[in-house]
């Protein structure tokens, strides 16, 4: 499945909630169906630019329901900037988000459920978009010369790696640019970018980096497919990743806003890889985050995911980590390869 198809089928799976403010509902759909597979983050041609897409069909009607609400975008003027700026991203429109709930209910001009599902709903696509990645996107290209020594230069075409030909799964649902998939570690392209800028090398570090024979999706021990650790790693993934989608909504549904990713990925790590077997409860996140009786950004589903939560941190017996603490210190458990 490309990253397209999988966007698609992201829309399929209710990114616009059915209660959500009719105009952005709207504008959300027209952003999604002008996007393309070869679409990207960038913004230098305005044709293939997500950003730019988002300020010509979302951002009008982002602005209108903020004038319309009377609670402005502080600091930011629209969608747009947001995914341009995504380390601030769940911060900003959780903060706003906060605004529009108490005006919502403080004048009566919009029921309390519509202003909850209409923020869900920026917050998912805005999530989406920036783990949207193009078949086509500038990137820079490493190689060894004869001496030993590497050179690099701009492109724009994806290469195709041997180690990245296999799918990736749904499960998948995050941006993990520069992470493995498997473990806590940088891929192996992500470490030799460290290592090369540390070596005072001409390197782009907000631009992705390319090398023939490094695996851009996995680190060193989980690199190949016929490894000890990617078998052993690899059946466990999606519920790793369901972990981390479901640790979101239970933070929500306690008003605190997301951690960031790698936060994410520390913390629910212990609660998979280090088990002898997969626990009941894990299962029970990922057979409920698959798929949903009820839309995941509903109080009732939010709710549940922080008891499934907390029941697999019993049965984990893992006490290094509070759901609800507002400066978690996560706990890294990494087996070695």
């Amino acid at each position: 499945m490309t990253r397209f198809e999988s966007f698609e089928t992201e829309k399929r799976r209710h990114i616009v909630s059915e209660h959500c403010d009719p105009a952005i509902a709207q504008a959300v759909v027209r952003c999604i169906d002008s996007f393309k597979p070869n679409d990207s983050l960038s913004i230098g041609v305005r044709s293939r630019s997500i950003p730019t897409k988002i300020a010509k069909h979302l951002d009008p009607a982002l602005a209108d329901f903020a004038r319309r609400n009377g609670v402005p975008m502080t600091g930011w003027n629209g969608l747009a900037e947001l995914v341009l700026d995504h380390e601030s991203m769940d911060f900003r429109i959780h903060m706003w988000g906060r605004k529009v709930i108490a005006r919502a209910e403080l004048n009566g001009n919009m029921h309390w459920s519509q202003a909850t599902h209409t923020v869900d709903t920026l917050r998912y696509f805005a999530q989406f978009c920036c783990s949207f990645r193009s078949t086509r996107i500038p990137i820079q290209v490493a190689e060894k010369g004869k001496d030993g020594k590497f050179t690099y230069h701009d492109s724009e075409q994806r290469p195709r790696m041997r180690k990245d030909a296999y799918p990736k799964p749904m499960e998948v649902w995050f941006d993990q640019e520069g992470w493995c998939e498997l473990c806590c570690r940088p891929t192996e392209t992500e470490q030799f970018k460290r290592e090369r800028i540390d070596a005072g090398d001409d390197i782009k570090p907000d631009v992705p980096l390319y090398v023939r024979s490094l695996s851009t999706r996995f680190c060193a021990d989980h690199a190949s497919i016929a490894g000890r650790s990617y078998k052993r790693d690899v059946v466990r993934r999606k519920y790793w990743h369901a972990l981390m989608r479901a640790l979101i909504e239970a933070r929500l549904s306690q008003g605190l806003y997301p951690l960031d990713f790698e936060e994410r990925r520390a913390v629910t790590y212990g609660l998979v890889f280090p088990q002898k077997s997969i626990l009941p409860s894990v299962k029970a996140v990922h057979d409920y985050v698959a798929n949903p009786p009820i839309r995941l950004g509903e109080a009732a589903s939010r709710a549940h995911l922080l008891g499934l939560l907390k029941q697999a941190m019993a049965e984990a017996k893992d006490t290094s980590f509070d759901i609800s603490a507002s400066s978690p210190t996560p706990h890294m458990d990494i087996r070695n390869g």
